[in-house]
């Protein structure tokens, strides 16, 4: 069992990874705007993404092989520990499983909605939104889901699987869907 000093620290690692992630897409997507890109192609490459997370997860899942720091596999063994196998199994496909739909939303919807050719945008205040929404959104699901996980009881952890993983899911990503809107919005008002 990890003390509350060594959980905390790894804690902090995780949302410093996440939040270096997330600043990586952004900069590369705002990159990708600035170039005026076709929308289109945007979307299939998100699906892209998205279909490539929901493959290397679930051959994670199967294999149990994978790239993940050291810190990371400490804490996702507390986490497992935690939650009991079955739980976390369950909850692992939920997300998974979330992945794969979005993925193939994000290829049929350049058939169904009519984009425009390109979007160059160069608001500095549109910018700080698509920076800030998602941060504020991941790392207060992060959080949450780190305190109901840290003050549970062993094999107990997230007990309504289903409700508790599609929460942290949706307060997890909401800025993400957020962002995406903002996007659209500034896309049909200014082109």
């Amino acid at each position: 069992m990890l003390s509350k000093k060594e959980l905390w620290k790894l804690r902090v690692v995780e949302l410093v990874q996440i939040n270096i992630g997330i600043l990586s897409v952004i900069v590369l997507f705002n990159w990708y705007f600035s170039n005026e890109y076709p929308l289109s192609i945007f979307c299939c490459l998100i699906g892209v993404i998205l279909l490539g997370s929901f493959i290397v997860s679930r051959y994670r899942e199967q294999t149990g092989k994978g790239y993940r720091p050291k810190s990371l596999k400490k804490l996702k063994e507390y986490e497992k520990e935690k939650m009991g196998e079955k739980r976390r199994h369950r909850q692992h496909q939920i997300g998974t499983t979330f992945f794969l739909l979005l993925a193939g939303l994000c290829f049929i919807l350049p058939f169904i909605i009519d984009l425009p050719a390109n979007y160059a945008h160069h608001d500095t205040g549109n910018y700080l939104l698509q920076l800030i929404f998602p941060l504020i959104g991941l790392n207060l699901g992060s959080f949450i889901r780190a305190r109901r996980m840290d003050k549970s009881e062993k094999g107990q952890a997230l007990k309504t699987t289903f409700e508790s993983g599609m929460k942290t899911f949706v307060l997890g990503t909401a800025a993400w869907g957020v962002s995406v809107v903002v996007i659209v919005i500034a896309v049909l008002l200014f082109s």
